[in-house]
């Protein structure tokens, strides 16, 4: 009996089946994994259509403004003062014309404060904004992809082709927009 048990084994049709049921128990196995959901989120067209985002990025906006307002009205003084002082720059007396151009200069000196502190401002206001955006954004996309049993969400930015059935850019704006 152990001549023909060893010899079963090392029969080659024999082996031969049990590579093939070995590899269908291994395709079975690997077509059990869980599949995996995917969703597509344009976060141009969020920034974009969502008033909650919108919003948030106009109050920053605003207050640049305001100080984009001053700058310009600093810069028509100094272009007013300037054409002043060019029209009577030859019968004005040598001392009236340093006292101009050192008013002129203080214009510009405030000038470029004012041009800096807009900047600043502007970096300031993008800063403070981006992360608590991003918070707000990134979780009504995680509501969003719970509620749709999502297990991927990725940026139609870093995609190059998707079906637009991925699409979940409608939904995360309504959301936010709650």
């Amino acid at each position: 009996m152990t001549e023909q048990k060893f010899k079963v084994q090392h029969d080659p049709v024999v082996r031969i089946g049990v590579l093939a049921v070995l590899a269908v128990l291994l395709i079975a196995a690997t077509n059990s994994t869980p599949s995996v959901k995917i969703g597509v989120v344009d976060s141009k067209q969020v920034a974009a259509a969502s008033k909650s985002i919108r919003g948030m990025i106009n109050d920053a906006a605003s207050k640049a403004e305001e100080l984009r307002h001053e700058l310009e009205k600093k810069k028509a003084e100094i272009s007013d003062r300037m054409d002043a002082y060019s029209r009577q720059k030859s019968v004005v007396a040598e001392d009236e014309k340093k006292k101009r151009e050192q008013a002129i200069q203080q214009l510009m000196d405030e000038s470029e404060v004012l041009e800096f502190r807009l900047n600043r401002e502007i970096k300031k206001s993008q800063e403070s904004m981006a992360g608590p955006m991003s918070l707000k954004v990134r979780a009504a996309i995680g509501e969003v992809s719970k509620e749709l049993g999502l297990t991927l969400v990725v940026t139609s930015q870093d995609v190059i082709h998707y079906d637009a059935s991925y699409d979940i850019t409608a939904k995360v704006i309504e959301k936010l927009d709650k």
